[in-house]
């Protein structure tokens, strides 16, 4: 037997069309009639659960029940093709992830998950060490306009390359900066052409070139460590999404920034803040759902002295969210109990040019610089279980370069003996 499900008396003809649904093979069906034990079934394309995710609560609510009975039988196939995947059972069945063509599974076994080393920020670093983002997780800069914040996302890829020679940073550049402009800012922070091998710099026109590129890095992700976004106000109209609109601005997320993280690089975001004196408590511009979307660490960049070529600048780093705590533990002493405390300031030198992420209240030397950086991340080493074995293994486990992990590990060595 066939059904129409005709949408026209729902008021979302318009939107959604007149919909031929073919039920016949949903009569009395069972998950063993579309799983063979030798027949794979194909995965279901998009389909009339696509639709129904899209209509608001007044559209599901016109529908007719041919429209229902069909959402239940589609549902019943999409299950077939997941447990086919997949196997039966509460922890195996399975959901296809936005963005992807592979079922993820729709529960996680938490009997997998090694909880004995702490979540810490491990990328980008103040001068004494410790990391500012979080890697798998998106992170963000937000500030009014000329606070530094493309400055500060340029040194924390900088950064970022210096860490780890084996896997780079992806920059994508949506505020039409110009590659020629990108690559003069990082010549002024002194980067040599070997750092600039590590950065993959991209301008896709339209949603399906950042799409695209997403895919890409994903598929690649043992070769990036930072994936930044400038800017996220640009993003959106890509995609045809409002600020305003939460629904709009997580459905974007899912598809790119929290697609990235998942593959375990860290997202950085650039936004901007919000106009409104209540507004800004909350954030960037548009809806809240921005802040929620950050599963790693929100910073508010404020310039405390303008940046100029000539003589230099600081902006301060407060803290508006931290996902896994490990951050905010850096917040000065004047800034404990502070709402939003001061984690760093990143400064440039006046002099020579030369920048660093300052611990707050601090003037430091190049030597003593190293030597916190070094301590600091020997500390990070002591609370490993079970403990570092060798150069290797902090590599692996600390995401971190050759060279920070060998300083490290002798470091904790002699702390030990």
């Amino acid at each position: 037997m066939s059904n129409e499900w005709d949408v026209e008396d729902s008021g979302a003809e318009d939107h959604y069309g007149s919909i031929e649904i073919d039920l016949s093979a949903f009569e009395n069906a069972t998950v063993e009639d579309f799983v063979q034990p030798a027949q794979r079934p194909p995965r279901p394309a998009t389909t009339i659960l696509d639709l129904y995710d899209e209509m608001t609560p007044a559209e599901r609510k016109a529908q007719p029940a041919s429209f229902w009975d069909a959402l239940r039988a589609e549902n019943a196939r999409v299950e077939a093709w997941d447990n086919e995947s997949y196997g039966t059972g509460r922890t195996t069945v399975a959901t296809a992830e936005e963005g992807s063509d592979e079922p993820t599974p729709m529960f996680i076994e938490l009997t997998d998950i090694d909880t004995s080393d702490p979540v810490l920020a491990t990328v980008g670093a103040r001068v004494d060490g410790p990391g500012l983002l979080y890697a798998g997780a998106v992170n963000g800069l937000i500030g009014d306009p000329e606070q530094g914040k493309s400055l500060v996302a340029v040194a924390l890829a900088l950064q970022t390359v210096h860490a780890d020679e084996d896997r780079g940073v992806v920059w994508l550049d949506l505020d039409h900066n110009g590659a020629r402009a990108f690559r003069g800012r990082l010549d002024s922070f002194g980067a040599t052409k070997l750092d600039l091998l590590g950065f993959s710099f991209a301008q896709p026109e339209d949603s399906e070139g950042v799409l695209a590129l997403v895919e890409y890095v994903v598929a690649h992700a043992d070769d990036y460590s930072l994936f930044v976004i400038d800017s996220i106000g640009e993003l959106l109209p890509m995609f045809g999404a409002s600020s305003d609109s939460a629904d709009e601005y997580t459905k974007v997320n899912r598809q790119v920034a929290a697609r990235v993280a998942k593959a375990g690089i860290a997202v950085l975001t650039i936004d901007h803040l919000a106009k409104g004196a209540d507004s800004r408590a909350f954030g960037g511009t548009g809806t809240v759902a921005k802040k929620r979307a950050v599963d790693g660490a929100l910073y508010r960049v404020e310039a405390t002295t303008p940046f100029a070529p000539t003589t230099g600048g600081t902006a301060t780093l407060r803290l508006l969210k931290d996902r896994h705590g490990s951050v905010r533990d850096l917040a000065s002493a004047t800034s404990a109990g502070v709402r939003e405390p001061v984690v760093t300031s990143f400064v440039i030198d006046a002099a020579d040019g030369s920048w660093h992420f300052a611990v707050p209240g601090q003037t430091l030397t190049p030597d003593q610089m190293k030597s916190l950086r070094v301590s600091a991340d020997a500390q990070l080493l002591d609370g490993l279980t079970p403990p570092p074995t060798s150069q290797r293994d902090v590599q692996t486990r600390m995401k971190w370069g050759s060279d920070r992990a060998l300083d490290a590990l002798r470091e904790w060595r002699s702390s030990r003996d």
